[in-house]
């Protein structure tokens, strides 16, 4: 498929998405927010600073962002999903967070017209068809010494959450596995692998390190109910095997939950997010 085929694709589904995403959005954050105050305090986010993010989805990290930027300052969230940007609008509003702003842009071919003080992304750069393209429309958007934060996930067999959807799928219907060449959320689970685009795009990588995040769902039943409400490549096989590969692939997953399951019933699934601090000069 060309790649503007694949973007249109995408665009689509992420916008379908953002009903969802916003259903389980405080799940999600709740083990989310330590990437994004990590990502705020890798790229050295200060009061009165201007800060882009890049794939920011609903609003994370620009909403932590904002708060450390404060009044003075400018965060600018962009995300190529209309819906998506829609949400996150609606929600700096409902907040009264007059500081950030969420434009739709394709981070591939980004051309805002300014300059920014530094640049976050949580797992952003792994779902584009061209990342060292994004990332080098990235850089010519900072300052000289200004600083890219970015995230992305770990192996595998790291990341739970979504190794579990992905080895359902693969095992039951064929769904191919992650791969480096392919978009997807764990493209870049190799050691090393984001760094060299990093690398390949111009950038000078400071650092890179891990920190473990917990996705906790109450029980076997809201993690199912999870799964098939937010996993696409769950969606993908009913649509292409029909209603009965939801009952198969939740039937799958309930079995293969079970070593995450904790005393109190709770689903605890830690996995593991790469992070790496990069310079634009």
């Amino acid at each position: 498929m060309q790649a503007e085929d694949f973007k249109a694709l995408q665009r689509a589904a992420w916008s379908a998405a953002a009903t969802p995403w916003a259903k389980w959005w405080e799940v999600f954050e709740r083990g989310a927010q330590s990437v994004n105050d990590r990502l705020v305090e890798l790229a050295c986010i200060a009061p009165g600073q201007r800060v882009l993010d890049i794939a920011s989805g609903l609003g994370e990290p620009s909403f932590t962002a904002a708060r450390r930027v404060g009044p003075n300052g400018l965060v600018l969230g962009v995300d190529f999903a209309p819906d998506m940007v829609a949400r996150a609008a609606a929600r700096a509003r409902a907040m009264g967070a007059t500081q950030v702003h969420f434009e739709e842009h394709d981070a591939e071919r980004l051309a805002l017209g300014r300059q920014f003080d530094a640049a976050l992304s949580r797992w952003g750069f792994m779902l584009m068809p061209e990342p060292v393209s994004a990332l080098r429309a990235v850089r010519t958007h900072l300052r000289p010494d200004g600083l890219l934060a970015l995230s992305w996930w770990a192996e595998p067999e790291r990341v739970p959450f979504l190794a579990l959807q992905a080895r359902a799928c693969h095992e039951l219907f064929g769904a191919p596995v992650p791969c480096e060449e392919l978009p997807g959320p764990m493209r870049f689970g190799r050691s090393g692998a984001m760094e060299e685009r990093l690398c390949q795009a111009g950038w000078t990588v400071r650092a890179s390190e891990e920190l473990t995040v917990r996705l906790r769902l109450a029980s076997v039943t809201e993690f199912l109910t999870f799964e098939s409400e937010m996993s696409s490549a769950l969606q993908k096989a009913v649509e292409q095997h029909g209603p009965k590969a939801r009952d198969q692939a939740l039937a799958w997953l309930e079995a293969h939950v079970q070593p995450y399951v904790q005393s109190d019933g709770a689903v605890h699934l830690d996995s593991v997010v790469r992070l790496a601090t990069a310079a634009a000069s």
